[in-house]
Order: C-alpha cells, then structure tokens, then sequence
C-alpha cells in the first residue's frame, strides 16, 4: 500500500516531537527485534488483497494465543546472543579435556570476567533454544495459518541440529568445560541458524504486538473486500489516540465515492479525516480498527494534504507548496486506482475566489477517476454548494450548538447535510481578543 512521508506525517503514524503516534499506540512487542519488525509491517503493508487477508488471518490467530511467548527468551536473551556473535572470541584452538579442572580453577582466579562470560553465554544459549523447543511444541498442538506453519518448518530445521538437541536435553549440572566446548561451536556452528531463529521471533512478537493491541482496545477485525468493490463503510468509528473520542459513522461507495465536510474550525474536521486514515492503515496490517464495524475494499494507498507548509529554501510560497502537493497527489491518482484520498482544507495559502474556483476544477476532475474514495474538509461553502446536485458527492458536518446569549459548544457529532455554522467572530468574543485590544485604546 502507497503511503508516503507527508501522509504518514499527516497521520501521526511514527513518533515526531509532542505528538501520539499510532505506531507507540499498537508497539505491544517484547523485543528490540520485534519492534524493528513491527516497523517494517508498517512502513510497507501488504501490497495485494491476498496477503492482506492471510496476514488477518496471522493475527486473528494470535489474538487467541497471545500468551505462547516462551517465558525464557527476553529481550535481554536475543540482545545478547547478537552481541556474541558480534564480538571475537579468545579460543586459539578447541578446547581440550586436559587439565581442564586447573584451566577453570584458574579461569575463576584470574580470569573471572572470562569464565562468567562462559557461564552466562552458555545459559542464554539454553534458554533461548529450550524457548524455542517450547515454542515448537506449543504451535504443534494445534491448526496454525500459513505464515505460522513456515515459521514452525524452519524452527524445525534448527532444532533438528545436533548442538542444539544437546542444549535442549542438556542438565544445567554441565561441567565448566562442556559448556566452553559448547560456546566454543555454537559461535562456530550455530550463527546462521541462531540468526534465523531471531528473526522468526522477531516476526512472531511483531504479530503478537498486533494481537495484543486488538484485545487491548477491544478493537473488531474489519471485512477486507478487493479494490473494485470500492467501498468504506464504517459504524461507530473513533480516532484510537484521543482519550475520549466520539465516535461517528460514515460511508463512501461506488455510487457516492467523495464525501464533503464542512463546518467551523474545532468541530471535529480534520479529526474525522485522520480517524479515516489510520483505520485504513490499522485494517491493511491485518489487525482490529477502532470501530463496532467496518467494511473496507483493498486500498493501493493512502494519499493526505493536510500539513502543508511552506519552503523557504526552495523560495516556495504556502500557496505553491499546496500546489505541489495536489499535482503530486493527482499523479499518484491517474496512474493507480483504489486510493484513499484525504485532504483538508485545500488552497488555504490564496484568496477565497481562487481557492473555491482550485477546488471545484479538482474535485471534479478526481471524480472522473475509477474506484477512488475520497474525502475533503472545507470551510468553503460556495464549493460545497456546486456539487449539491452531483448523485457522486454526499455531504455531512459536525453538529455545533449555539445559544440565545451567543455561547456555542461542539458536540462533535456527524450529520447529513452542508453546515450553515458561522461562528468565527463569536471564537474572537469569547476569546477576548476584541476587548483585549478596545480596552488598550
């Protein structure tokens, strides 16, 4: 799925100053492996509606085994057998069983930091393969989906390897020596495989982490349909990373395939906009979404303008920027279908004839695009209006409630319909910036 820099920006989807991020929201995982991973599921979802749905199936299936991690493989486990395998070793030879009581007695004098390092790395090595025999042997007892069943025959392969069935059977009464033979091959014989096996973790904490953000936020798993069928059909959908979001319903189909909403600043826009997104981006990793239901075709990306800014390096002003940003978002557009477009606000940086006039020549030329979604937030109405009569376009806005006595509160409700709300100068009153300046003159 396509989602560039400025749409993951524009969908606090990683870590930037001050912000919640969606990845920190769901990054459940155990190890530092397992957190890269979980990045990398991220950055580059599935590409196909096929490897969308078996990587559903992946997590649906953790959901309901989230504890099989085995108890004694931590993060501090694979930190250290990484390090080991990155360090030199001191051996100039095989270790041999002569004198080896007086070469320990003089490891424990003289060299303790050398025959500690021996004792440790030996019970790390131990306790990561008996892991990953408990693992096997967890997994075995019952039906795995696809990706589980490929993890299971390469953790197979690399339990069947002498050295390591002699780990796993080993007692933990093993002479000194036996376990300095032991380090000794296992960083000659076992590198690749230990490798390998990290990186099967890695995988699996990463779909655990998934899991268990899904039975958290008691999130539902969406049905995922192919692209032609062009639809996102939410009910009772919030935003994950606001405390207390309201929740709202919205549908965008083939028939009606771009949504205007309008409305005052604050009232809940942009909000929506990103809720939209981030359950698009939630359902493509093959997790829940933050809502009762949801419905959604296969989307080939996720393509945002909402923070633009302007270059002062390249000498762009807003406006250009903007501009960029559109042309970028309709290339994108004409070459590939099934995109999720999300755009809020668009033009701010001109005048009010030109951005209505920009907008209205851009909605009409993405409407004649095929099997697109899109939705656009707009303070202008007299955009808005042009395409009442449009049997593609649907309207809706968040409710305000305004008073006799001029006070207004948001109730951040979704309704049909084109917002008449003009409450810009009552914001300056209750602000008190007009008195601030009448009380200064």
């Amino acid at each position: 799925m396509i989602l560039d820099k400025q749409s993951k920006k524009d969908l606090h989807i990683f870590p930037e100053e001050g912000q919640k991020s969606l990845f920190e929201h769901i990054d459940f995982t155990i190890t530092s492996q397992g957190k890269q991973y979980l990045k990398q599921l991220v950055l580059k979802t599935p590409a196909t509606w096929e490897d969308c749905i078996a990587q559903q199936e992946t997590i649906r299936f953790m959901v309901q085994h989230t504890a099989c991690w085995p108890s004694t493989i931590s993060n501090g486990t694979l930190l250290l057998l990484e390090q080991f395998y990155e360090t030199a070793d001191t051996f100039t030879g095989v270790p041999s069983s002569y004198s080896f009581f007086l070469q320990t007695l003089l490891k424990k004098i003289f060299q303790q930091s050398a025959y500690a390092f021996i004792q440790s790395t030996y019970q790390q090595f131990a306790d990561f393969y008996s892991g990953l025999a408990a693992l096997y042997t967890y997994f075995n007892k019952v039906e795995v989906p696809v990706a589980i069943a490929n993890q299971l025959a390469l953790l197979n392969g690399i339990l069947e390897q002498e050295l390591v069935k002699q780990i796993v059977s080993a007692k933990q009464a093993a002479s000194f020596h036996e376990k300095e033979l032991f380090v000794y091959k296992a960083r000659r014989v076992l590198k690749s495989s230990t490798q390998k096996a990290i990186e099967q973790l890695a995988q699996l904490d990463a779909f655990l982490a998934m899991a268990k953000a899904t039975n958290h936020y008691k999130w539902s798993f969406p049905v995922i349909t192919p692209t032609a069928e062009n639809i996102f059909d939410a009910t009772q959908l919030t935003h994950p990373l606001l405390a207390k979001a309201v929740p709202f319903s919205l549908s965008l189909s083939k028939a009606q395939p771009l949504l205007i909403l309008t409305g005052a600043n604050m009232s809940g826009k942009t909000t929506c906009i990103r809720a939209v997104g981030i359950a698009t981006v939630l359902a493509h990793l093959g997790m829940g979404v933050p809502a009762e239901q949801l419905r959604i075709s296969f989307r080939n990306g996720v393509v945002t303008n909402m923070q633009i800014s302007d270059d002062l390096f390249k000498g762009e002003s807003y406006f250009m920027s903007e501009v960029n940003r559109i042309k970028q978002t309709v290339s994108t557009v004409v070459v590939h279908k099934g995109m999720l477009l999300l755009m809020d606000e668009l033009f701010k940086g001109t005048n009010v004839h030109d951005a209505n006039e920009c907008t209205k020549a851009i909605l009409e030329g993405l409407l004649l695009q095929e099997q697109q979604l899109m939705i656009l937030s707009t303070h202008l109405y007299e955009a808005a209006e042009h395409f009442q009569h449009n049997e593609k376009v649907q309207f809706a806005y968040f409710e305000i409630q305004e008073q006799s006595d001029d006070t207004y509160s948001f109730t951040y409700a979704l309704k049909k319909g084109i917002s008449s709300d003009r409450i810009g100068y009552k914001i300056l009153k209750k602000e008190n910036v007009l008195s601030i300046l009448n009380n200064n003159v």
